[in-house]
């Protein structure tokens, strides 16, 4: 979470986005990981068990921090906030549960 709050908001100040874009970027990522945290709760995500659901976030996790410094244009970026959101609002969920389990 700390990736695409405030390391990919430096890196869209540095491309030139104002204020409001930045605020977009995370109004993006916040409203796509609540719509994957409600993913986690129906039965789509019975695809995987919990731990690959929890290795798949992570992995897109990190191809998340791999690509954000490699790319030069601020909409894609913004695309790109769909990725940890995906990661982020499935992770949360199940390690949530995971922790609440005797």
């Amino acid at each position: 979470m700390s990736t695409t709050m405030s390391f990919t908001n430096q890196i869209l100040s540095d491309l030139g986005g104002s204020a409001s874009l930045i605020g977009i970027s995370s109004m993006v990522y916040m409203l796509s990981s609540v719509l994957f945290a409600k993913l986690a709760a129906s039965k789509w995500i019975n695809l995987l068990s919990i731990t690959g659901w929890v290795i798949f976030s992570f992995l897109l996790l990190a191809l998340y921090c791999i690509l954000v410094p490699q790319v030069s244009y601020i909409y894609i970026i913004l695309l790109l906030q769909i990725i940890p959101s995906i990661g982020t609002g499935i992770l949360l969920s199940f390690l949530n549960v995971e922790a609440m389990i005797d």
